[in-house]
């Protein structure tokens, strides 16, 4: 190949290149297109209706939906690279990001989950009671909902990560761990029990549950980019949830047959979780003072290096929901 082709070769896969990303990155304002992740978990119920249901079309907004099997992983592989402008995410992994970065609004908490969050272990690692769990190998997802849930009851049981093996998967790894025998146990949310149960048979574990332990929230995020260059959209997302509120409570049993469906689950075991959960869009006071205990115990067991917390006002934005429901917004300033 001569040199002036092998140059020309060059520019195009250059501008090739960067015309990926562009087209990759680029925002609801470029394109009028709001891509929105998805968890592939019932936390995520609000805006699995929200979708199904055609409430965001009903706002005037054309969106795409991209799965992830987390709030965690729609946080951080979506929404923090650029892959998506709106997730759904706990609270947790928030809070973790939170000490590294503040590119991101949280514009309303969409759920409150009870009842969800669960220690799975292996009856055959001598595990039959929590005491057992000490010494044991246990994993979890860093820096989720799972993994304060595990500390939380660690503590009740008075054990600390200390006195355990502590190892961190990404949450669809955990079940096949323990098949494997890699690991003695898991905290995971009770989807993660149905494969487990098929691997290992339900004499095989055994099960740890608190329902009163902790209860966590779902938070609407988008990048503040998305925000700030959409804010009418922002208010039509806040909109379709609220819509999606008012069928799950007007319509319960309709709402189950849309998330049956929709994650290929039971009805009873749908029934059983939306039992335990709230459904509402709104912006609570509760809501900074649940992240800034949390954000004490990231920086308290060194999981983050900052001697100082987050400030979350500034990570909280309140315009769009106090513009569509200002009932709903209980955060002072």
């Amino acid at each position: 190949m001569k040199k002036d082709d092998s140059k020309r070769v060059w520019i195009v896969l250059s501008a090739l290149f960067w015309l990926f990303l562009s087209v990759r990155h680029a925002s609801a304002a470029d394109t009028g297109v709001v891509r929105l992740g998805l968890p592939l978990q019932l936390s995520a119920t609000p805006l699995i209706v929200a979708a199904e249901q055609g409430y965001f079309d009903k706002e005037g907004l054309k969106v795409t939906v991209k799965n992830y099997n987390s709030g965690n992983q729609a946080l951080n592989d979506g929404l923090f690279t650029g892959e998506v402008d709106v997730v759904v995410a706990a609270e947790t992994p928030i809070v973790f990001s939170s000490f590294i970065r503040n590119d991101f609004n949280i514009l309303a908490s969409v759920a409150t989950m009870g009842g969800y969050t669960m220690i799975v272990a292996r009856t055959k690692s001598g595990i039959r009671k929590p005491a057992d769990l000490k010494g044991k190998r246990i994993a979890t997802q860093k820096g989720s909902a799972i993994h304060f849930f595990l500390h939380l009851f660690l503590l009740k049981h008075h054990l600390s990560e200390k006195d355990i093996k502590l190892t961190f998967m990404k949450i669809e790894e955990l079940p096949e761990a323990l098949s494997r025998g890699e690991i003695d146990a898991f905290s995971s949310t009770d989807l993660s029990l149905g494969e487990t149960k098929s691997k290992l048979g339900s004499d095989g574990i055994a099960v740890f549950e608190d329902d009163s332990l902790y209860s966590y929230m779902m938070l609407l995020v988008a990048s503040k980019k998305f925000v700030r260059e959409n804010p009418d959209a922002a208010k039509s997302i806040l909109k379709a949830f609220i819509r999606a509120e008012e069928f799950i409570r007007n319509q319960p049993e309709e709402a189950k047959k849309v998330l049956s469906k929709k994650l290929n689950l039971p009805i009873a075991g749908v029934a059983d979780a939306l039992g335990k959960s709230r459904f509402v869009v709104q912006l609570p006071q509760s809501l900074i003072i649940v992240m800034e205990d949390e954000a004490r115990w990231v920086r308290d067991s060194k999981l983050a290096q900052a001697k100082t917390l987050p400030n979350y006002l500034d990570l909280i934005h309140i315009d769009a929901l106090k513009s569509v429901r200002p009932r709903s917004v209980g955060i002072i300033r």
